[in-house]
C-alpha cells in the first residue's frame, strides 16, 4: 500500500513540476520574435505571415 501511495505521489508531483515547466517557457510572442531571423534564413521564400503561421502549428 505504502508503495502504491509513494507511485501516486511521484507521479503526480511530476505532472505539476511539467505543468509549471510548461507554464513558464509559454511565451509566445518573445519565442516568435527569436525564431524569425533563423525562419527566414531557412525559407527565405516565404512570407512573414506564412512563417508565423507554421511557428504556431508546430508550437501548439
Amino acid at each position: 500500500m505504502k508503495k502504491l501511495i509513494s507511485g501516486l505521489f511521484v507521479l503526480v508531483s511530476a505532472f505539476v513540476l511539467a505543468t509549471a515547466v510548461f507554464a513558464a517557457n509559454k511565451n509566445d510572442n518573445n519565442d516568435w520574435k527569436e525564431m524569425l531571423p533563423m525562419m527566414k534564413q531557412m525559407h527565405p521564400n516565404l512570407s512573414e505571415e506564412q512563417l508565423q503561421k507554421m511557428y504556431e502549428t508546430v508550437s501548439k
